[in-house]
């Protein structure tokens, strides 16, 4: 069986991984109902939206790190376990 904290971390990787999807998905519906103006707003909106997906980003290449770093202390834990008792 795996370990407490291995389902943990994989419930954390699942509810980030969902909560982007959901973003991702109910972004352009969010777009296509606001009303922007011809001259200011693209720009000052598209630097929001810029910024906020450099965040997402961010925020992605953490999470990747952690699953990274979660797999590798997996393979460890499960590599100890095979190893035959020494005597």
């Amino acid at each position: 069986m795996l370990p407490e904290w291995a389902m943990g971390v994989g419930v954390i990787i699942v509810a980030v991984f969902g909560g982007i999807g959901l973003l991702i998905r109910t972004l352009p519906a969010h777009m296509h109902k606001k009303k922007v103006d011809a001259s200011a707003a693209p720009t000052e909106e598209l630097r929001q939206r810029l910024d906020e997906l450099d965040e997402l980003r961010s925020r992605l290449a953490e999470v990747e790190e952690r699953l990274d770093f979660a797999e590798r202390l997996l393979a460890t834990h499960r590599a100890t376990d095979r190893l035959p008792p020494t005597a």
